[in-house]
């Protein structure tokens, strides 16, 4: 015998169950003529054995057919969810960048904010530093520019360091209006220099809240905007807080 021909032991195990199963299967198994044998036994007639036997073959097929469709069926089903699938997370995806975009865009904005505010607060040292020099009787004054100030720098969230903005502007104001009467600091050319500046940063303040509350309102309308409505729940985007003033001047 040919040494390629031979059938290795594992194989041949299982060429032993198939054989096994097959022979089964054979002796389970009837041909037609016996069947009408067994049915002339029984006094049943050849043409209704043989119509049984069409009728279930036929019942077979369309068992057959209809599992052959359900499959189809589930098959479309799959590829329908896994389509809807791809779609909601490529919508998920694109919604997601524009609100991180569109987030970043306030974020940008806000610290536009913040460098005015923090020059602002750079400039305090300078009016104490001049208040001390032409006035001995605005202790009170000069320590609340300085506690504003201070507030200001240990402030770390968006709605403290606002907070403490409103504080920080407030005492100025009240440090400019009480050393009105000193004729010496008000002749000052550097503390005139320095109320030019308090007023020009006053100005850019303004003007850099006004496109941060801008930039606030696009974002919170693109987020409560259907259906970014509800890609902001899943992906967990929360409206931003405008930077509100009850003051006049800014």
């Amino acid at each position: 015998m040919n040494e390629d021909n031979k059938i290795s032991e594992d194989i041949a195990k299982e060429v032993f169950e198939r054989a096994s199963q097959l022979v089964h299967e054979k002796s389970q198994s009837y041909s037609l003529e016996e069947l009408i044998q067994a049915g002339t036994e029984v006094k049943i007639p050849s043409e209704v054995i043989k119509q049984a036997v069409k009728d279930i073959q036929v019942k077979q097929k369309q068992e057959q057919q209809k599992q052959i469709q359900q499959k189809q069926k589930n098959k479309q089903r799959l590829v329908m969810l896994s389509i809807t699938a791809a779609v909601f997370i490529a919508w998920l995806g694109n919604t997601y960048n524009f609100l991180s975009n569109t987030a970043t865009r306030v974020d940008a904005k806000w610290a536009q904010v913040e460098n005015q505010m923090q020059r602002r607060a750079d400039l305090i040292p300078n009016l104490t530093n001049i208040a001390k020099t032409y006035t001995k009787h605005e202790e009170g004054i000069i320590r609340s520019l300085v506690e504003a100030r201070q507030t200001y720098l240990q402030a770390s969230s968006t709605k403290e360091k606002i907070a403490a903005n409103s504080s920080m502007l407030k005492a100025i104001e009240q440090f400019i209006a009480g050393t009105t009467a000193n004729s010496k600091l008000q002749s000052s050319e550097i503390f005139i220099n320095l109320q030019y500046e308090i007023a020009g940063t006053e100005n850019r303040i303004t003007t850099e809240r006004k496109r941060y509350n801008e930039a606030v309102s696009a974002y919170n309308q693109s987020l409560n905007s259907f259906p970014n409505v509800l890609a902001a729940k899943i992906l967990g985007f929360q409206p931003k807080s405008f930077f509100q003033t009850n003051n006049s001047k800014n």
